[in-house]
Parts: C-alpha cells; sequence; structure tokens
C-alpha cells in the first residue's frame, strides 16, 4: 500500500504488481554475467603452434639469452617474445619477473623444471591469455 496525503486526509491507494519482469533486471545478476563473461573471454582454445617451454628467443634451446631476453622486454620495454607462452616458464598465464628468474634458477641452481610441454615441441596443456602463434624452432 502506497499513502497518499492529500489535504490532511490519508487516502491508500494499492500497488499494482508489475506484469512484466523482464523490464526490471536486477543489477546482482547483471554483474554476475558480465563477471562470467569477462572471465571467459580472453581465454583461448588450446589449440596453438607447438613450443618449447622456457624458449623465449624460439632458437630451440634454453639459455640464459632467454632470461635476458625476457628481462629485456619486462623491465626496458623491449620487443616481445615471438611465442609469449614460451616465455611463461611456471604456467600461470603471466609473462612477469618471476619466469625468467625460475629460468635462471632451473639453468645454474638446478631447481625445479619448466612446466611442459618441455624439454620437446609440444602445445599448450592449460587454457590462459597467451598466445603462441609461431615459433621458429618447432614446426
Amino acid at each position: 500500500m502506497v499513502c497518499n496525503f492529500v489535504r490532511s486526509q490519508v487516502v491508500a491507494t494499492p500497488r499494482v504488481p508489475s506484469t512484466n519482469r523482464l523490464r526490471r533486471a536486477r543489477p546482482a545478476g547483471l554483474l554476475a554475467m558480465t563477471f562470467i563473461v569477462l572471465l571467459a573471454a580472453p581465454l583461448k582454445p588450446l589449440a596453438g603452434a607447438d613450443f618449447i617451454r622456457g624458449d623465449a628467443t624460439a632458437d630451440g634451446t634454453l639459455n640464459i639469452s632467454d632470461a635476458i631476453f625476457t628481462l629485456s622486454y619486462l623491465v626496458l620495454g623491449g620487443a616481445p617474445p615471438p611465442c609469449m607462452d614460451g616465455a611463461d616458464i611456471d604456467d600461470n598465464g603471466a609473462v612477469n619477473i618471476v619466469d625468467p628468474v625460475q629460468l635462471l634458477h632451473f639453468l645454474f641452481a638446478g631447481f625445479a623444471m619448466p612446466a611442459p610441454p618441455f624439454p620437446n615441441c609440444g602445445n599448450d596443456p592449460t587454457m590462459d591469455v597467451l598466445d603462441c602463434a609461431s615459433h621458429a624452432f618447432c614446426p
């Protein structure tokens, strides 16, 4: 009931429920749907070029030049790796400072190997936003 004040009299008018509930969208529902669409949109399918994880220079070998190339890209704004998935050594879906550091640990301190595909060419086993359009060493 909605009360209207008319010259010191209270007149009660019944509230009529809306017959078309499709016009009134619930903000929480829209927000949830937008969130789901945004999460799903950047994911790429499992298909893509074969590559070797950690091989940022796409020359077929893992060495210090891969770490330097990735650091140059991240810190100095150098050219991006030809295969971003190859530079993502821990396969977390992002190329960041951890990747070249982890590669140096693997090369010189015997720490954990890079995530698959390593040491041979292969596809990325996980879905993420990184792409590998081409890798010069892998067919």
